[in-house]
């Protein structure tokens, strides 16, 4: 796969792109780590995360989908004990920097794509800001913290206690809760004002679940359970008063200590 998109890139190259994009091997900053033991719980996530393969202290763990600009950089700049989400800003071909697109173009192909896909991509970032697919920490704040037991929640069909999947509806609500349990970050905030993140997602939805759900008996995808999982039940706020974290966006530096180091 990777000589692959080596020669995919390499022959696009030609083409009116910005040069500097193929300055460097685009497969030299990607390491790929086999699984064998099927898809990642979400738990299971945070604690590859926390592997030696991840090099540096601050992670950045985000769906395969999302991209991120420049404003990235902002994140080297991480108090230690905040905790971001970042809601994704989707796909606007009028909002998405030109140097990002262009990654885009070459790498996804768009003249292929179907633009009603595109279109449904939502700004989550300002109309639905409690949904995210990223988050950044520091590894030293949750190295040895994390409880799995806060990370399950107990089955429908078995009432055991079962682990809970990325692509689930409502995990990141519940991981966000088990993540408060185990750690001790001063706030959680979504930061998705401050660090960009874009959808490069252009097929239909997929979850963990596509059939029987453990969650559910009859149910078609339903919602993780509580805390923090269920349909109506995720974390909100009112405004910029505090209830439950995530803070809004524009919390991280107008209220508060704000999230990064000047």
């Amino acid at each position: 796969m990777a000589e692959l998109s080596r020669q995919f890139l390499q022959r696009d190259s030609s083409n009116s792109i910005d040069p500097l994009l193929f300055s460097v091997d685009p497969m030299s900053k990607v390491t790929c780590v086999n699984v064998i033991t099927g898809q990642p719980t979400y738990y299971q996530m945070f604690l590859n995360a926390l592997s030696n393969v991840v090099t540096g202290d601050i992670v950045v763990m985000a769906n395969a989908d999302m991209a991120f600009d420049d404003s990235i950089a902002k994140a080297r700049k991480l108090k230690e004990d905040v905790l971001l989400v970042l809601g994704t800003r989707g796909f606007s071909t009028n909002a998405i920097p030109a140097s990002t697109r262009q990654f885009y173009d070459v790498i996804v192909r768009s003249e292929y794509t179907d633009q009603q896909l595109k279109d449904s991509d939502r700004d989550q970032c300002s109309n639905n800001p409690w949904s995210w697919d990223t988050w950044v920490f520091h590894k030293d704040t949750i190295q040895g913290k994390l409880h799995e037991e806060h990370f399950q929640r107990p089955s429908v069909t078995s009432n055991e206690m079962t682990s809970f999947y990325m692509n689930e509806n409502g995990a990141e609500n519940a991981a966000l809760w088990a993540m408060e349990q185990s750690t001790n970050f001063a706030t959680t905030y979504n930061a998705c004002d401050e660090i960009h993140s874009w959808s490069f997602h252009l097929t239909p939805r997929t979850h963990h679940s596509q059939g029987k759900s453990v969650w559910s008996e009859n149910g078609d995808r339903p919602y993780i359970p509580k805390p923090w999982g269920g349909q109506f039940v995720r974390p909100r706020w009112n405004g910029m008063r505090k209830s439950s974290p995530p803070y809004p966006p524009k919390w991280c530096e107008n209220g508060g200590k704000g999230c990064f180091f000047d």
